[in-house]
């Protein structure tokens, strides 16, 4: 084993696990929902949160926003969007058009319309009851009248929240906890009078709990006093009132998705609370300019954020704002999460996985012995598919795993129907295929009436001769060598600064799974040849003369050697140590090697004119979802010239006037589910008389050909 062999091996191992750890600037991409107009964004909202129907709205002027806060416990109690309408229809023909609409997509029957004529006209009234659909009008002497009338419907059982009638963004905020907690909002004047006394008088006896949002300077001392049990929710600021509400509440408020609104446009956040209270979601009120306060906030939350919605176009809340809040951290190694989730699979016990594979494969001026070889193979891979269901399970004490794999192949015109089970334990591993209906025709006679075939895959791969690894020294190797390779991964991991943007952090993104809906951290690792040869070549600039990375390598392959049976492992491990002492001896030397060898795979394509493209999908720590494309495509008589160049005397490859390129692609995708959760494997019982062992049918075979 030369120098030029570990330098392949070391480049190989530094590029698959570093190569992923490339620095860059990583910010969450929001979902916007948000129109030209605001009566635009009233709709886009119902659209987003009632996707389906909805048998009640609640319809408010676009133009007296001051009614619209108190119908969010309204909406909530119904399970119904708030909707902007026009004063009258001739007000905005464009946007009474798109009302009725998306009434009409709604099937709404009954509909709430908050504020009096003056806001909302009888014309419209009228319209609505032509139509058939029900209507109730809330509508007071004022609107802390108002706020009341909305009050009896809603009920007071659960407490209220009174707001001050100027600080709407405090109440924003209190909005969506409130409706999501069943609670009205009573809207407080500045001066009040006996008609405002009198109301509180009425319902402080109903009610079992208010809170009051900010101090005795919006809402006075006097008023609170008339109730058994007031809460006040201070702050210095409307920021700190809004973010002082959320931590008050913060096991009532789910941040799977949160809702970003300008502070200075409250139209958009009053009427996202309704759909945010559907999922008990925060409305966080944003200026359009940076405010550190905010980003902390966002940062601190963001390990409980699946999705961002930003309620308003781009001349409410600009990207660039966006940009500032949402930044996750400067020069932050956004790619560790792929790493640390890829160090996680480790921990699992359990697993769900469906998988899609397809490939494609060229041959570009083969020799007439290679064409005639090749071409029925490369006329299946084209045209094959397979669909896999995997589940695997090693909560079993006696086992190390077991695994059952549901697979359908789509190939040479057939579809091809089995199903596999895997059982690992410390003896080995016991392999059971069910075999196809569609085959039985092509298979021994002795075969046909079986209905599962037995084999040992570590005794195929080495032809029974008993080479293989012990298989529980294997299983001790693992989980030995696991926490060794885990730190050191993330010590180098520090280190690796490559400066080429292969993997970029793309957002959150939605992913409609086998446990449900999900909101997915998403990256993409986007390769070509020239960028992975880049990544090479500062893989052995940087790694090859550093002496932990290669002692590192020297264990590992000292210790995989140990695990074999092979009789020759004493001479392998020898060779091995004069290599590495070579290689700590005369740096120069293995430098060299290592920079020829780069030279000549510049001169060789790898991967192709597709390059590799895949999206990775994080959640909970875990990827639950990986798809893309992997092109590879190389000169064959290059490549083995290459190998050849590497290798020890005697061990080269005959490439005589092979000019050839092999162009091979693969297409995937995967979802995982059900990570250490119960997973149902049904083991089938083999027996003599339903099952045959794989040797058997070898044998089989070989006395035919006799």
């Amino acid at each position: 084993m030369n120098i030029r062999k570990i330098g392949c091996l070391l480049l190989a191992i530094l590029c698959l696990n570093f190569g992923i750890l490339n620095q860059a600037e990583a910010a969450i991409t929001p979902e916007r929902i948000g129109g030209f107009t605001r009566y635009d964004t009233s709709v886009l909202i119902c659209k987003n949160g009632w996707q389906e129907s909805s048998d009640y709205a609640v319809i408010v002027s676009g133009q007296d926003f001051q009614d619209t806060l108190c119908a969010v416990p309204l909406a909530k109690k119904y399970n119904a969007p708030i909707l902007l309408t026009p004063k009258d229809k001739l007000d905005n023909p464009v946007q009474w058009i798109n009302l009725n609409k998306e009434l009409y997509r709604l099937k709404v029957k009954k509909i709430f319309l908050i504020g009096g004529e003056s806001s909302i006209s009888p014309d419209i009234e009228h319209e609505f009851i032509d139509r058939g659909i029900e209507i109730t009008r809330i509508d007071g002497k004022d609107k802390y009248d108002t706020s009341f009338k909305i009050a009896e419907i809603v009920g007071v059982e659960n407490g209220i929240v009174m707001v001050n009638e100027k600080n709407y963004s405090d109440s924003i905020t209190m909005s969506s906890i409130a409706a999501s907690k069943g609670m009205p909002l009573i809207l407080v004047p500045k001066t009040v009078d006996s008609t405002f006394q009198k109301s509180i008088e009425d319902i402080s006896k109903y009610v079992p709990k208010v809170y009051v949002v900010g101090d005795s300077n919006l809402i006075s001392d006097d008023i609170i006093s008339r109730f058994n049990n007031a809460d006040r929710i201070l702050g210095k600021d409307e920021y700190e009132i809004s973010v002082n509400a959320l931590e008050k509440f913060q096991n009532d408020v789910n941040y799977d998705t949160v809702y970003l609104a300008n502070e200075d446009d409250l139209s958009d956040g009053l009427l996202g609370s309704a759909v945010a209270a559907l999922t008990s979601s925060p409305i966080i009120l944003i200026k359009d300019k940076y405010d550190s306060r905010i980003q902390d906030y966002l940062r601190n939350k963001l390990n409980l954020i699946r999705k961002i919605n930003v309620l308003g176009g781009q001349g409410v809340i600009s990207d660039s704002t966006l940009e500032s809040i949402l930044l996750i951290s400067k020069n932050e190694i956004i790619n560790d999460n792929i790493v640390n989730t890829s160090m996680n699979e480790g921990e699992v016990n359990s697993i769900g996985k469906g998988i899609e594979h397809s490939a494609y494969n060229q041959l570009d001026e083969p020799t007439k012995t290679i064409q005639e070889e090749s071409k029925y193979i490369i006329s299946l891979i084209n045209n094959s598919k397979i669909d896999l269901s995997a589940k695997v399970s090693s909560q079993e004490e006696k086992a190390l795993g077991n695994m059952q794999k549901d697979v359908t192949i789509q190939v040479a015109g057939m579809n091809i129907q089995t199903t596999g089970w895997l059982v690992i334990d410390n003896t080995g591993i016991r392999e059971v295929v069910k075999i196809p209906d569609i085959l039985r025709p092509y298979l021994p006679k002795e075969v046909q009436e079986k209905q599962y075939i037995i084999m040992d895959p570590l005794a195929i791969i080495s032809n029974g001769d008993n080479s293989s690894s012990d298989f529980r020294d294997m299983a001790n190797f693992e989980n030995n060598f696991q926490p060794q390779f885990e730190s050191f991964l993330k010590k180098y991991s520090e280190g690796w600064n490559s400066g080429f943007d292969f993997i970029t952090y793309k957002g959150l993104m939605r992913m409609d799974t086998e446990e449900g809906p999900k909101y997915a951290k998403t990256y993409n690792l986007k390769l070509t040849d020239v960028t992975f040869k880049s990544i090479l070549d500062y893989t052995q600039k940087n790694f090859m003369q550093d002496k932990d990375f290669i002692s590192f390598v020297k264990q590992l392959l000292i210790t995989c050697i140990d695990l074999s049976k092979d009789g020759n492992k004493d001479i392998q491990k020898k060779q091995l140590e004069n290599t590495f002492a070579l290689m700590y001896s005369h740096p120069e030397t293995a430098l060299s090697n290592m920079k020829n060898f780069m030279d000549a795979v510049k001169d060789v394509n790898i991967i192709g004119d597709n390059g590799v493209d895949i999206t990775y999908n994080i959640c909970d720590g875990y990827i639950v979802g990986e798809n893309g494309t992997v092109d590879l495509n190389t000169s064959i008589g290059k490549l083995i010239s290459i190998i050849n160049s590497a290798s020890e005397k005697g061990e080269k490859i005959t490439a005589d006037n092979i000019k050839s390129a092999l162009d091979l692609g693969f297409n995937f995708s995967v979802e995982s589910y059900n990570r250490n959760k119960s997973v149902e494997i049904n083991l089938p019982e083999v027996t003599e008389t339903n099952s045959i062992d794989y040797n058997e049918i070898v044998k089989i075979n070989n006395n035919k050909k006799k």
